[in-house]
């Protein structure tokens, strides 16, 4: 629930801010439409998981493991039972409803029942996030000025000659990038991105042995801030990576498989070269790869 309102909060300022500027709102929503599943669709996964529900259920007059199944549904919330088995028939049902819409989803879904009642057809609200649509014709003129201003500065900021760091000017010409295209960006794939932040940091806490409030407490902040400025984060790595792949699809940049096997024969090390057949790894490295392809055709602009 906190991380939903930190998203309405970051939201709600960030489109503020482009209303005194009268530009287009960076954070927008996400595609949204419903669809109903026949409860024949729904039914075998139902009795499946009462029947589940059953076994564990402790009842006067019965052993454990012993309920029948039709005294068992009297004494469960079947809206339970039936969420717990739409989760064995949304994902097929998802699939069909992406394709015959034709959408291309950037994160999993948010999918909320609307109507849920044994034996009537099912109601679900199912929210996407699709990549949206920018225009980076003038990336290479934003590039050029971003790098001159960066020079500069970095010239006035030193008495001696000193050649300006990759990553100073890189950080330079993403910040252009995003102030000039502001790229928008669909809220839930900054609430899954959040998430994800937030589990992963977590998990980090778990194997260092530190609870997460004593680390909240540590840092000066709690989860709402927190959550805040990842969402920050969140909206710039979004609008960054949505340049980058818009100008690696108008510059055709890609990274084909000879040129993925010549790394992993070359260059990877031994760790990576035991991965170099797996399809999920190999796509992770040709995307270091075209990452890497894309920073150096924007620093010889």
């Amino acid at each position: 629930m906190i991380k939903e309102k930190t998203q309405k909060t970051k939201k709600s300022r960030l489109n503020n801010e482009s209303k005194k500027s009268k530009q287009p709102p960076i954070i927008i929503g996400n595609t949204i439409f419903e669809t109903t599943i026949a409860w024949k669709k729904v039914a075998s996964a139902y009795q499946k998981t009462l029947k589940k529900a059953a076994k564990k259920l402790k009842l006067a007059g019965f052993r454990t493991g012993k309920v029948p199944a039709d005294v068992a549904e009297k004494n469960i919330d079947t809206t339970k039972l039936i969420e717990e088995a739409l989760q064995q028939v949304l994902p097929d049902v998802y699939l069909v409803e992406i394709k015959k819409r034709k959408l291309e989803p950037l994160t999993v879904p948010r999918i909320t029942p609307v109507t849920l009642a044994k034996g009537n057809d099912v109601v679900v609200k199912i929210e996407v996030a699709e990549k949206p649509t920018i225009d980076v014709k003038n990336y290479r003129k934003i590039t050029k000025k971003a790098k001159q201003a960066a020079k500069k500065t970095h010239q006035s900021q030193t008495e001696k000659p000193q050649k300006l760091d990759e990553k100073h000017l890189l950080d330079h010409i993403y910040g252009a990038l995003i102030q000039t295209i502001r790229p928008q960006v669909p809220e839930l794939l900054i609430t899954r991105e959040v998430e994800y932040q937030l589990d992963q940091l977590i998990q980090r806490l778990k194997q260092a042995k530190i609870e997460f409030d004593a680390y909240l407490k540590q840092m000066g902040t709690d989860q709402r801030q927190l959550a805040n400025n990842l969402a920050t984060q969140a909206v710039g790595k979004m609008q960054l990576m949505f340049i980058l792949d818009a100008i690696a699809k108008q510059e055709k940049l890609t990274i084909n498989d000879k040129e993925l096997d010549v790394y992993f024969d070359k260059t990877a090390d031994q760790a990576m070269k035991i991965h170099k057949a797996e399809p999920n790894y190999r796509q992770y490295v040709k995307e270091l790869l075209l990452r890497d392809k894309m920073v150096k055709h924007l620093l010889a602009i």
